[in-house]
């Protein structure tokens, strides 16, 4: 008996790992001394702690979950390496943190070559726009453990910022502004629920009320195609504002929703009142909730609702006087035509997200 004979093929693999090591290699910065290949990777820290004082590091980890299962129904994979690592570089984006480099793990039934190698073009193309290098990873193929057809995506993350710069919310005080940046749809949350609204339900699949290629009107696209809108980096733009405002806080909105994720970020006896209505939540939102006839109190628990970023920050850039254009104006400008809305904002009471 071989090992092939138990669900395991190695030439699988090695062809898998060749297909990907000219993409990783792509990403390489100069500071990587071995990158895809040896049993661990080698990063130089000596030219990037040139500028800093006192650095500290900032991990995460995370995946990109059932989007998954949309990917496979498309039959297109590289969305969801975009998605992969722009999700972790907003997780260490909210701490202040610039991205160092990237690792990424997947796993399969049986490996299937090809399919990775569009991850991994995904992730190499994401890893160049957010200036980090992918320097190594972890192919497995797992049956037993894997149905058939499945796959898990999963991305680790170490971003570095100066210690006297760390965003960590505790100088957040009533009176304080909230900023929403716009987001690119579902992101990387909420598909397990939005796959059993439109896949799921015997009538919708008897009559094939919502195929994964129909096109939507009110969306502009098919629906495979609105599901599988890339998760937003939001690094340059913020890193942009940092150099020249106060950032007392930043959420990224992820699973949980906004008030599972600005709640992260606030200090005791300050409360985040949102107002409803004072942004454009985009046309998928409306659709989930209609056709599921999801609860409103549930979509906000469950999706971003149209915000993938939450920027706290001080009152004064909103009183008149204090700067010849206010923040709001700026953010725009820096964003490049990224929407950005006055959605809230910090007043004293309850340690919660209250909406109004």
């Amino acid at each position: 008996m071989k090992y092939k004979d138990a669900g395991v093929n190695i030439s699988k693999a090695d062809e898998a790992k060749k297909k990907i090591k000219d993409l990783a290699q792509s990403t390489y910065s100069k500071f990587v001394l071995a990158g895809v290949g040896p049993f661990g990777a080698i990063y130089d820290l000596t030219g990037v702690l040139k500028k800093y004082k006192k650095p500290d590091l900032v991990p995460s980890i995370d995946g990109v979950g059932t989007k998954l299962m949309v990917a496979r129904k498309m039959k297109k994979f590289d969305t969801v390496g975009i998605d992969i690592v722009n999700h972790c570089v907003n997780d260490v984006l909210c701490q202040g943190a610039e991205p160092l480099f990237f690792l990424d793990y997947i796993a399969q039934p049986k490996l299937k070559p090809d399919e990775i190698k569009e991850i991994i073009k995904g992730i190499s193309l994401a890893c160049k726009e957010n200036g980090l290098s992918l320097i190594g990873g972890e192919t497995a193929e797992m049956p037993g453990v894997y149905k058939k057809d499945q796959c898990d995506l999963v991305g680790i993350i170490i971003g570095i910022v100066e210690k006297d710069r760390i965003i960590n919310g505790e100088n957040i005080k009533p009176g304080d502004k909230i900023i929403g940046l716009a987001s690119n749809g579902l992101h990387t949350n909420g598909y397990s629920l939005a796959r059993k609204v439109f896949f799921k339900r015997w009538f919708d699949f008897v009559h094939h009320k919502w195929s994964i290629r129909r096109y939507i009107p009110e969306l502009g696209r098919t629906l495979g195609e609105e599901l599988l809108r890339p998760h937003r980096s939001y690094l340059k733009p913020i890193l942009k504002l940092l150099e020249r405002f106060e950032i007392k806080g930043i959420a990224h909105i992820t699973g949980g929703g906004l008030p599972g994720n600005v709640v992260r970020i606030l200090p005791e006896n300050c409360r985040a009142q949102i107002k409803l209505g004072s942004w454009l939540v985009p046309p998928i939102f409306k659709l989930i909730e209609k056709q599921g006839k999801v609860p409103q109190k549930e979509m906000f628990r469950t999706f971003n609702m149209g915000i993938g970023m939450v920027l706290v920050v001080p009152r004064k850039y909103y009183e008149a006087g204090k700067l010849p254009l206010d923040l709001s104006f700026q953010v725009e400008q820096e964003l490049l035509g990224l929407e950005s809305y006055l959605i809230g904002e910090i007043v004293e009471g309850e340690r919660m997200i209250k909406f109004t």
